[in-house]
């Protein structure tokens, strides 16, 4: 179908290649397209401060996902327009937008990237629109996009790529030190960390979800890494958090540990990241969890299958942090609870004040 299709979109949106950055002062209007996960959100945050800093006229329009849009939501700077991939939605996104001159386009959705070309070919027609580069098939992509920036992959975290194919499309080489992760949390976001969290005891988060299968331990582990931790640190306590069928996980494996141990109860993302920032360090699965608890300055211990790709593009951001990864392409339940034990040990060392 994309061979098919190819040739007539040529035709249809002329795109050229083009190899001079877009002068900042003239930038009025940015679409970034992002209508995917909670932590894909997360990472993009820096990059939209640098665009806002960098083009001092421009206003950044996002197209979120349900998932992400909550990121944003308290963005006074940012204006939303949720897309959840349905022809309705489509329709209604391109009804807000059709207005809109865009001076730049970012498609920063990797997966699909032909529906993220034809989204910003449709919702901004004028704009320069820019992307990765994809080697093997820039070809293909030059149909949708001006700009396709070399990116070497699984070597920098996903924060400073896209940091990176900002600048490229600037001219403005990015100082990734000015451009933290960072979350804004509304004041409701912080009940359930003040009814949990107690003042003054060190409490450990451990995150027992992810978003695949093969991405999270048993509760066979989990419940041996919290005893691990907290034979090593008798000061400490354990804040579990599951999602979904793990929320029973959460409260079985808090009970088995007597008083030290609680089960977090079910709430937003935002309120999760607001328990995260009154936490010693999070143990977490690759999920958005690790870019949350870097975002508020938490330490991190991440656990990481190698059956994933790209690894380090997802590592926390600004903040200390131990990985620990399975060897070759194995499940994360592979991992024994002994060695995450270690690199928490590892990671309390370098912490002086826990």
């Amino acid at each position: 179908m994309r061979a098919i299709l190819t040739p007539l979109f040529r035709v249809l949106f002329r795109r050229t290649n083009r190899s001079t950055p877009v002068d900042p002062a003239k930038v009025k209007r940015v679409l970034l397209l992002r209508y995917d996960a909670i932590g894909d959100g997360i990472v993009t945050l820096p990059m939209i401060d640098f665009i806002l800093t960098t083009c001092p006229n421009a206003m950044v329009d996002v197209v979120t996902s349900p998932a992400n849009d909550q990121i944003f939501a308290t963005e006074p700077r940012i204006r939303r327009y949720c897309f959840d991939r349905t022809l309705y939605r489509y329709v209604a996104t391109w009804w807000a937008l059709r207005r809109n001159r865009y001076d730049l386009t970012f498609s920063l959705v990797i997966n699909k990237t032909t529906l993220a070309g034809w989204l910003a070919n449709t919702l901004g027609k004028s704009a320069v629109t820019v992307t990765f580069e994809h080697p093997e098939r820039r070809h293909v992509y030059g149909v949708w996009f001006n700009m396709q920036i070399p990116q070497e992959r699984g070597v920098e975290t996903m924060t400073m790529m896209q940091l990176r194919l900002a600048g490229a499309a600037l001219g403005v080489p990015p100082q990734f030190d000015q451009y933290p992760l960072r979350l804004s949390l509304p004041e409701g976001s912080h009940t359930i960390a003040c009814q949990v969290m107690a003042e003054g005891r060190p409490t450990v988060v451990l995150n027992l979800s992810a978003g695949n299968a093969y991405r999270m331990l048993s509760e066979e582990r989990n419940t041996a890494l919290a005893q691990q931790v907290l034979q090593r640190h008798p000061s400490w306590h354990i804040a579990l958090i599951g999602h979904g069928p793990r929320i029973a996980m959460a409260q079985r494996i808090a009970s088995s540990l007597g008083g030290r141990a609680i089960a977090i109860p079910a709430g937003s993302f935002l309120s999760m990241a607001a328990v995260l920032q009154r936490a010693v360090l999070l143990i977490s699965p690759d999920t958005s969890m690790i870019h949350a608890a870097s975002a508020v300055g938490t330490p991190v211990v991440g656990l990481y299958t190698t059956r994933a790709t790209f690894i380090h593009e997802w590592m926390p951001y600004g903040v200390p942090f131990e990985a620990v990864v399975t060897h070759e392409r194995a499940d994360l339940d592979t991992l024994e609870p002994e060695r995450i034990a270690d690199a928490v040990d590892a990671l309390a060392t370098r912490l002086h004040n826990v």
